[in-house]
């Protein structure tokens, strides 16, 4: 809970900082929002203080220009709650990936003799003895010894796995209760949790084709809109309207014409289904990958305990003899 509020705190200062004209700048539709929000905002002061005359009632104008910042402060916290989660994702993953001390020998028959280095300086081919309470600092197969091994921090499942001579072992698991001896394939950036890290990451900057195809529309409505907007104030000044008419009718097509949907629906959807589906501890491998999964039907697992509900329990009874009622 404590992880979740400063969370949502580092996304509320985000979104006042990126009210920054060099960051709003970057998304062309949130930049018509702000662009709109100044425009309106300096309306409604001018219109306060008696030194322009909005044509409408000032709170209409302060009305719209607090609807206007609270929009672009929204799009700001959602972006920023999306940027945060993704961190949140990538940093627990690290924290199984702490650098750890590795046991390396130079033959299974001289295991009293070994050298103490760090997990990181493991190449390929090392021996490497892990004791019991021990994390394995890579991956690799076993090849002596047995073990009963928490994967949970690779695969999710609860219970201990048994380890025996032949079998695979990942880095960032944990040597639950024996010793056995493995030989490294994979260590570092190359081991199966550092590669899951790294789709984390990815997917954090990737972009859904919808997402992409709205950036495209937004790159040719909001010049065109700004474009209409100084066409409208130019064609009314050139007809001898007034400059408080003028700038009026500049900001009301800036306002209405704004499409702010278009920039708010989508991030706002992929960022809801991202959430969701961390809640539940399911990452997508990129933010396309979420946008096609209303087309799936059938979702197949490669093996039995792949679902559980992150700890055993009871689920029946069975004794030995008498009533199982009187248990």
């Amino acid at each position: 809970m404590t992880m979740q509020k400063d969370m949502m705190g580092r996304a509320v200062r985000d979104s006042f900082a990126k009210l920054d004209p060099r960051v709003q700048i970057q998304n062309p539709v949130m930049f018509l929002v702000w662009l709109s929000a100044v425009m309106t905002s300096v309306l409604a002061v001018a219109s306060i203080f008696g030194v322009q005359d909005a044509g409408v009632p000032t709170y209409y104008v302060v009305a719209i220009a607090v609807i206007l910042w609270l929009t672009d402060l929204f799009s700001n916290f959602a972006e920023a709650l999306a940027e945060g989660r993704g961190k949140a994702q990538a940093d627990s993953l690290r924290a199984a990936k702490k650098d750890v001390e590795a046991h390396r020998i130079e033959s299974v028959e001289d295991k009293e003799h070994f050298t103490v280095v760090p997990g990181t300086e493991l190449t390929r081919g090392d021996l490497v003895i892990v004791r019991a309470g021990e994390q394995i600092p890579g991956d690799g197969d076993v090849i002596e010894g047995a073990a009963s091994v928490d994967e949970s921090a690779i695969t999710g499942e609860s219970l201990p796995v048994e380890k025996s001579p032949g079998d695979k072992v990942a880095a960032a698991s944990i040597n639950k209760s024996g010793s056995f001896t493995f030989r490294a394939t994979r260590v570092g950036e190359d081991t199966a949790l550092a590669r899951i890290i790294h789709l984390v990451e990815e997917a954090q900057g990737s972009k859904a084709p919808i997402a992409r195809l709205a950036d495209v529309v937004a790159g040719w409505v909001v010049p065109a809109v700004i474009a209409i907007a100084l066409a409208a104030a130019v064609a009314w000044l050139i007809a001898g309207e007034s400059l408080n008419f003028v700038i009026s009718i500049f900001v009301a097509v800036l306002v209405i014409a704004c499409p702010c949907s278009l920039g708010l629906a989508t991030p706002t959807a992929i960022i809801v289904g991202a959430g969701r589906g961390a809640g539940k501890g399911v990452l997508f491998r990129n933010a396309e990958a979420l946008e096609i999964t209303h087309q799936v039907h059938t979702v197949a697992f490669d093996k039995t305990g792949t679902l559980t509900l992150g700890d055993p329990r009871v689920t029946d009874t069975l004794p030995v003899s008498g009533d199982a009622a009187a248990l």
